[in-house]
């Protein structure tokens, strides 16, 4: 096991087509506004089709995210967009909904960066982010993000459902023109000098 992909709790592997099968254990998000985030992994097209998406191009490196004592796939997490010239890249991750709120995520993103910042030896790492979604933003703040920007992106899910208290808590992050629902979201930077200066070690960038 590579050292710098193993944590306490979960390791880190290259997503492969078995570790996407066991996703079908996945809980459901209950908060309407991430049903997009509700993955149907039931059958093998669909596995096969995910699998494709995540790992065909060459600009794109994903990792399953295991739990050592389960062996049980709870998320993925990976970089897209990767520009090798600039190193850069545009993070992704999401979390089984049954194991949210259990620090996985920051678990798996802390490993995940020393990989990235340090064998990789990348720059920069940005994100996109819904403004409704505050646990995430959270997390990636206290993982030395910083906002740089704010955007309509066009929402995923055409059936929203604007009577849910979870869209009128958030009401004002949405907009619905030319009959497409958007919705607002933050774009946001971690720096290898910020993520070094955070760990208290020096780079020389």
């Amino acid at each position: 096991m590579n050292p710098i992909l193993d944590a306490e709790r979960i390791y880190l592997t290259p997503l492969s087509l078995s570790r996407i099968k066991s996703m079908t254990k996945w809980g459901k998000h209950k908060n309407p506004l991430l049903y997009d985030y509700n993955f149907d992994f039931s059958t093998e097209y669909g596995q096969r089709l995910f699998y494709f998406v995540k790992t065909a191009s060459p600009f794109k490196k994903y990792f399953a995210i295991v739990d050592k004592e389960t062996d049980d796939t709870i998320g993925y997490l990976g970089m897209k967009n990767i520009n090798f010239f600039k190193k850069t890249s545009v993070l992704g991750i999401v979390i089984d909904p049954a194991k949210m709120d259990m620090k996985y995520g920051t678990e798996a993103l802390e490993r995940f960066f020393e990989y990235y910042f340090g064998y990789l030896q990348m720059k920069d790492m940005v994100l996109e982010v819904a403004t409704y979604n505050p646990r995430a933003i959270k997390l990636y703040r206290n993982m030395g993000f910083e906002k740089t920007g704010y955007a309509l992106d066009e929402y995923p899910n055409e059936d929203l459902d604007t009577s849910s208290e979870e869209y009128l808590k958030f009401k004002e992050e949405f907009l619905f023109t030319n009959g497409k629902w958007y919705n607002y979201i933050y774009t946001m930077i971690l720096t290898a000098e910020k993520y070094y200066s955070r760990r208290g070690d020096t780079i020389e960038i």
